[in-house]
């Protein structure tokens, strides 16, 4: 890996943390192009789907992934279960190897009348259930990992105009400090608890601040900005290459 990033002509990376980590082995800017994940910006489009939840009498926290053990869903799990709004629903939508361990840990918690487990969805079905909820989560551990990650989620939840709890790992910290979207925790699921609180208790004035994250991709990280400045790196690399 340091060999490769050291020699190559160009390196493209999808987050910030894997810009970092690049840095340390090739001291060349121009051989780098930060080239972050987006989405389909027509297909996630809250504009499109109806809202089931109209009323507000009932939060519903969101969650997209693949239930691996080392993903941090534990934290998500133990936070929405110390939650003071008990008036409140959690979508988690895809599966995994942990999935049985999730289950049984979701049962110990309690919680299991306010948790569904939607299981494995064909991807253009994923907006339609965003738009069913009111604010998305992304919990993630304090590794390298986690920290140079770009998940195509954090995009579908901005693109979906959804205010996001997250911790301060990585990519979805940095974007969501930056536009104002939502709010950023430590890695303590007591803490997240209390953003998830914070929400809960005047949604309105987060779903406002939810729509600044659809913004932001419209007009500077949408699929056809992206390509032309992954196309103009690629054809620097070919044409000049680099002394």
């Amino acid at each position: 890996m340091k060999f490769l990033l050291r020699e190559a002509d160009g390196v493209v990376v999808a987050s910030r943390g894997l810009l970092e980590f690049c840095r340390k082995y090739n001291k060349n800017e121009e051989r780098k192009c930060y080239v972050p994940n987006s989405v389909d910006l027509t297909e996630f489009n809250p504009r499109k789907y109806k809202r089931v939840n109209q009323s507000h009498d009932q939060i519903t926290f969101a969650w997209t992934g693949i239930l691996y053990s080392f993903v941090n869903w534990k934290l998500l799990i133990k936070a929405f279960a110390e939650m003071k709004n008990t008036n409140t629903k959690l979508l988690i939508i895809g599966r995994g190897p942990a999935e049985k361990i999730l289950e049984k840990y979701i049962i110990r918690l309690g919680i299991k009348d306010r948790v569904k487990l939607m299981g494995w969805l064909p991807h253009y079905e994923v907006p339609k259930v965003l738009a069913s909820a009111d604010v998305a989560s992304i919990p993630s551990h304090n590794t390298l990992y986690d920290a140079c990650k770009c998940p195509i989620k954090l995009s579908e939840y901005m693109a979906m105009e959804l205010p996001i709890v997250s911790t301060n790992i990585g990519e979805p910290a940095y974007m969501i400090k930056k536009i104002g979207c939502g709010l950023v925790t430590p890695v303590d699921y007591r803490r997240f608890a209390d953003a998830m609180d914070i929400m809960a208790r005047d949604i309105e004035y987060w779903k406002r601040r939810g729509r600044l994250g659809r913004i932001y991709p419209e007009k500077f990280q949408n699929w056809d900005i992206l390509s032309i400045k992954l196309v103009e790196f690629l054809y620097k690399v070919v044409q000049s290459g680099f002394e």
